[in-house]
């Protein structure tokens, strides 16, 4: 095998990056072959190549999609230190705003009674009961229902999961409390909302 003229399936195997994934990057120019058989179509990659494969690999393994990806290489290329810093910050509040959000889902799981509720709960046959007080986060809006509650969880869990949030923790099952006495087609008030401490 010639280092200037690596096989696909081999590339694969030195930089860990599927065949799949070589393909799209292609398209994308990213580690572009440097030579295509014409006949078959099947590409070729040399050896002065393998760095930037790896380096691909490295990124994806850190979460970053593609279009940073691309971005954090050129930026590399250029010695651009502002741009790489920048999307390293990013990446870094989106890693802890998800910690936070599978550690809120260990409380839940933790808490055996809420989430066996969870597991038990009923979509068909209503259960009236009492329940103790409890302090809630709420987001409370009017409208049909599968549209005001698609725009009211989204907001209740980013003011959840705020920076001045941080020591807000979700005790239970998300709810929706409905407010008023009958069916209401068009202007139904509603609250998203999750028992916290």
């Amino acid at each position: 095998m010639a280092y200037d003229r690596i096989p696909i399936g081999r590339f694969s195997l030195i930089t860990l990056l599927s065949q799949k994934a070589l393909r799209l990057y292609d398209e994308r120019g990213l580690p572009v072959p440097k030579a295509k058989d014409l006949c078959s179509g099947y590409r070729y990659y040399s050896g002065a190549q393998i760095a930037r494969g790896v380096s691909i690999k490295t990124r994806c393994g850190l979460g970053f999609p593609l279009h940073e990806i691309e971005i954090l290489l050129d930026a590399k290329e250029r010695r651009d230190t502002a741009t790489i810093r920048r999307l390293f910050e990013r990446r870094r509040k989106e890693i802890r705003s998800e910690v936070k959000r599978l550690q809120q889902i260990e409380a839940i799981l933790e808490n055996e009674e809420a989430s066996l509720e969870l597991i038990y709960m009923s979509l068909t046959e209503p259960v009236i009961k009492e329940v103790a007080s409890q302090r809630i986060v709420g987001k409370r809006g009017t409208g049909p229902y599968g549209e005001t509650i698609s725009r009211l969880m989204p907001a209740l869990c980013s003011q959840i999961l705020s920076e001045e949030n941080q020591n807000v923790k979700v005790t239970g099952p998300f709810m929706t409390l409905y407010y008023d006495s009958e069916y209401r087609e068009k202007d139904a008030t509603m609250e998203c909302a999750a028992p916290v401490t």
